[in-house]
């Protein structure tokens, strides 16, 4: 998962660090946190690597739903570059599977992962839209 994602040209932090109750994130440092599972697929890697900045929306009272759908997106955007079947989840995303290995596509995880890394989740898009 690591590979795939750096070699669309996202730059993603050197280090992550385990979300922990009752401790803050580091600056600078990707978050993730573990689900209590025997086994982590190439989603559950992929996700695991789409919080490159402890953002607060991540845990606001409102959850960030076009945010939440980008990260989604991007899992299997990953997955198709992985050679695996994507997982459809919309419609819009349905009409988009041809075009997920596509420059606009990639730049799209670019521009979103940058987004991701600021903190800028006030002008997020899905690239359909």
């Amino acid at each position: 998962a690591a590979e795939v994602i750096p070699a669309a040209g996202v730059d993603l932090p050197e280090t992550y660090e385990e979300e922990l109750p009752g401790r803050s994130p580091s600056s600078g440092r990707g978050t993730f946190s573990l689900t209590s599972r025997e086994r982590y697929d190439f989603r559950d890697a992929v996700m695991l690597l789409t919080n490159p900045a402890p953002c607060p929306q991540w845990s606001g009272d409102v959850p960030p739903i076009t945010a939440l759908d980008a990260e989604e997106f991007i899992v299997e955007w990953a997955v198709a570059r992985h050679g695996e079947r994507p997982n459809v989840y919309s419609r819009p995303m349905e009409k988009w599977l041809p075009r997920l290995d596509d420059a606009v596509t990639t730049a799209w995880v670019i521009d979103t992962f940058r987004r991701f890394t600021t903190c800028d989740f006030d002008r997020l898009a899905m690239p359909w839209e």
